[in-house]
């Protein structure tokens, strides 16, 4: 006999294959259409190694906006990777960063600006500083590396990111204006000439004269470089 919810209209009573099919099932579960483009953008977002996407000042406190790594300008996007989120002013500069030297640095980068509570003794402290100092040194030479490597094989806009990461590590350890920054600076200035960009090379040559000024006892092995 049919199922009681089924009437069949067969002479027999019995009801047809196809039709006995279709009533034995249950119709499948939808998903909301903007519910389903979210998830579908957070599964493509897992399986990428990194993705941007335009920011929302808004969210931001007032004066808290975040800027450009690479200029300085008010972030518009953000690009996100599983260790790491960082701003930049366009798209643009956001995959220049990637490919210059976010993606061969990002799983070190991130321990090193996320901000952790100092707990224990001064010592413990004084490690702790050590240690996170050590770590910059050793992204510092990573970074000049990789700079002169696009230099070398002329792709210029991508020793940027490296040299400003360099150069912002350098900061945060020896301070504006120390001898140290001078190879940065040189880096940029370069890559800045091979862009044509005269009037920005000779902005970093200035600084680099600048630090090399300050600095009197400056080894001459540093003065022939610029």
């Amino acid at each position: 006999l049919p199922p009681p919810a089924f009437k069949s209209n067969r002479a027999c009573g019995q009801p047809c294959l196809r039709c006995a099919t279709s009533a034995s099932k249950t119709p499948p579960k939808t998903i909301p259409g903007h519910r389903h483009n979210a998830l579908t953008r957070e599964m493509n977002q897992m399986n990428q190694e990194y993705y941007i996407e335009p920011l929302n000042v808004l969210s931001f406190p007032k004066g808290k906006a975040p800027v450009c790594e690479l200029t300085g300008y008010p972030a518009t996007c953000k690009l996100s990777s599983p260790d790491i989120t960082l701003y930049y002013a366009t798209r643009e500069h956001a995959e220049q960063a990637w490919h210059g030297i976010v993606s061969k640095i990002a799983a070190l980068l991130g321990p090193l600006r996320s901000n952790s509570v100092v707990v224990g003794s001064q010592e413990d402290r004084s490690k702790r500083e050590y240690t996170i100092n050590t770590s910059k040194r050793a992204l510092i030479d990573l970074c000049q590396q990789e700079a002169s490597k696009m230099l070398v094989n002329q792709q210029f806009s991508l020793a940027i990111p490296g040299a400003v990461q360099a150069l912002a590590f350098l900061k945060d350890i020896y301070g504006d204006g120390s001898i140290e920054s001078v190879p940065p600076y040189l880096l940029l200035a370069e890559a800045n000439l091979g862009l044509e960009k005269f009037q920005q090379c000779e902005e970093f040559l200035s600084l680099a004269n600048w630090s090399i000024l300050k600095n009197p006892n400056c080894s001459d092995a540093i003065r022939s470089q610029l």
